[in-house]
């Protein structure tokens, strides 16, 4: 139980800290993009330090906090275990964009807008 709520609070963490670092992304390089939704120019700055700090956070408390909940001797292997299971997803996206692209469906977002 406790590794799997570390696992799920340890990529959530790092899937807003890549979303804002994709905000980020996205605004500096196509600011004049449409959307739906404008936040002013400087918004992109204030989601890259919260990025920056969300990033800090993940590592430093993914690596101690399996010492702090479970208990002081598991060390970061929890830690580890939540990476290898994130990094997972790489073979799962590949495989997804391979038959995609065997079916014929364009899976590139710049195109769709």
């Amino acid at each position: 139980m406790e590794c799997s709520v570390s696992s799920r609070r340890q990529g959530r963490s790092f899937a807003c800290a890549i979303a804002l670092f994709g905000y980020f992304v996205y605004r500096q390089m196509r600011p004049d993009t449409p959307r739906p939704y404008r936040l002013p120019t400087f918004m992109k700055w204030v989601a890259l330090a919260i990025f920056i700090f969300w990033a800090i956070v993940w590592a430093y408390g993914g690596w101690n906090a399996p010492s702090i909940v479970v208990s002081p001797e598991s060390g970061p292997g929890l830690f580890l275990l939540g990476i290898v299971i994130m990094l997972g997803y790489i073979p799962l996206h590949q495989w997804r964009r391979r038959s995609d692209r065997r079916k014929g469906i364009d899976s590139d977002v710049a195109e769709a807008l």
